[in-house]
């Protein structure tokens, strides 16, 4: 069962991936990792480390923080 703070890191990597108009392969270079790792991160099959966590940040040029805060939906 995955956490919920991977969960919350998982959702905000997609957001960040579709703002850059990366695929998930671009993002696996850009962090030195291969595709299939990446895969596996991103399907819940494993949970990110701290290595990833700064990792994915680096490439995505955000703070690693952005990646473990939850976004919250407001209606009005």
């Amino acid at each position: 069962m995955a956490s919920e703070l991977a969960e919350v890191f998982r959702s905000n990597v997609r957001c960040s991936l579709r703002k850059k108009g990366w695929t998930q392969a671009d993002l696996a270079k850009a962090m030195g990792v291969s595709p299939q790792y990446l895969s596996h991160l991103m399907t819940g099959f494993r949970d990110p480390g701290l290595t990833s966590l700064e990792r994915a940040a680096k490439a995505l040029e955000v703070p690693p923080s952005t990646l473990l805060v939850e976004k919250k939906a407001y209606t009005y």
